[in-house]
């Protein structure tokens, strides 16, 4: 058995694209950048927004490391809202509705890049 050249062998291990796109003669960097990254567009769009939400509402990590309340995050800071004997609805609802426009903001911009992925996962 031969053994193929290295560009060839580096590339036919991803795939039919990848080794067809060597072949023509595009560079290492030409294939990462027009075949790798449209593939796992929607993959990474879907780990930002994961990671985003996790980020947001994380609650335990800022609860221990802040104790002045102007330093407080957004989710941390809707329990100051909520007293022992007090509970203001008001203004919690007012504070959820400014806390969940971030994760809404960043759910539409990326809904276009996880419907191609789906879309994408179905075709093939």
């Amino acid at each position: 058995m031969g053994r193929l050249p290295a560009t060839r062998r580096r590339h036919a291990r991803f795939g039919s694209w990848g080794e067809a796109a060597s072949i023509d003669g595009a560079s290492d960097f030409r294939i990462f950048r027009s075949i790798y990254v449209p593939l796992a567009r929607p993959m990474i769009a879907a780990l930002t927004i994961i990671s985003f939400l996790y980020t947001w509402n994380n609650f335990p990590f800022p609860l221990i490391m802040t104790s002045v309340t102007s330093m407080m995050m957004l989710p941390l800071g809707l329990s100051v809202l909520e007293t022992q004997f007090t509970v203001q609805y008001n203004l919690i609802m007012a504070a959820s509705l400014i806390t969940i426009a971030p994760i809404l903001a960043v759910a539409m911009i990326a809904q276009r890049q996880i419907v191609e992925g789906i879309t994408l996962g179905a075709i093939q």
